[in-house]
């Protein structure tokens, strides 16, 4: 959750899912888990240019993550919104949303 007086850009990440894949004897130790992203900023084209930077930071990542060895991340999902309502245009903060799946073994 994002603090009420964070500055802009704020990027705030969740852990959506995970699936711990099986083979013919049992855990295979291969886990795909899907983390959420979270874009605020100012504008719509703001937050949309800080998604894309971070999209950009995990394209084609493997390797050490915090003692994780990820081997491979794929992009999921994109989605965009403001906290106005379509009848309200002066929305104060906008979010671009950013799905990822890290694949690694446990």
């Amino acid at each position: 959750m994002l603090p009420q007086s964070s500055t802009f850009p704020s990027i705030v990440y969740t852990p959506i899912s995970v699936t711990y894949d099986k083979n013919l004897e049992g855990e295979s130790g291969f886990v795909r888990r899907i983390v959420q992203f979270t874009v605020h900023n100012t504008t719509f084209g703001k937050a949309r240019s800080t998604s894309r930077v971070l999209r950009s930071v995990f394209k084609d990542f493997c390797g050490d993550m915090y003692g994780v060895n990820v081997q491979a991340v794929h992009f999921r999902n994109e989605m965009s919104g403001s906290n106005g309502t379509q009848t309200q245009f002066n929305a104060d903060k906008y979010t671009s949303i950013l799905e990822l799946e890290f694949q690694y073994m446990e």
